[in-house]
C-alpha cells in the first residue's frame, strides 16, 4: 500500500516526485547556495544537448545556429544555479 501524496504549504502535489514538497525559489542571492538535484540535472541536460547541437551546427557550417545553441546552453546552465529550496535559501 502506498502512502498518500504529500502536499506543500500551498496544498499542491508535486509533479516532479511525490516526496518533493519544498517550494523552489529563484533569487540572485542563491547563487552560492547548493542547487537542488532536479535543477542540476536539468542544467546539465540542457548544456549537453546544446553542446551536441553546437557541434552538429559547426560541422554543417551553420555558424549562427551554433552560436545560438552555445549561448542558450551556457545561459541555461548558469540560470539553474539560482534555484534553491525555499528552506535552504539565503534569507
Amino acid at each position: 500500500m502506498t502512502a498518500p501524496p504529500q502536499h506543500n504549504e500551498l496544498g499542491h502535489v508535486s509533479k516532479i516526485h511525490p516526496n518533493f514538497t519544498a517550494m523552489i525559489e529563484i533569487n540572485p542571492k542563491n547563487y552560492w547556495v547548493p542547487t537542488p538535484k532536479f535543477f542540476r540535472a536539468m542544467g546539465d541536460t540542457l548544456l549537453s544537448i546544446s553542446t551536441l547541437a553546437t557541434t552538429y551546427s559547426v560541422l554543417n557550417d551553420d555558424k549562427y545556429i551554433a552560436l545560438i545553441c552555445l549561448f542558450a546552453g551556457v545561459i541555461g546552465k548558469f540560470l539553474t544555479n539560482f534555484a534553491t529550496n525555499e528552506t535552504d535559501g539565503v534569507q
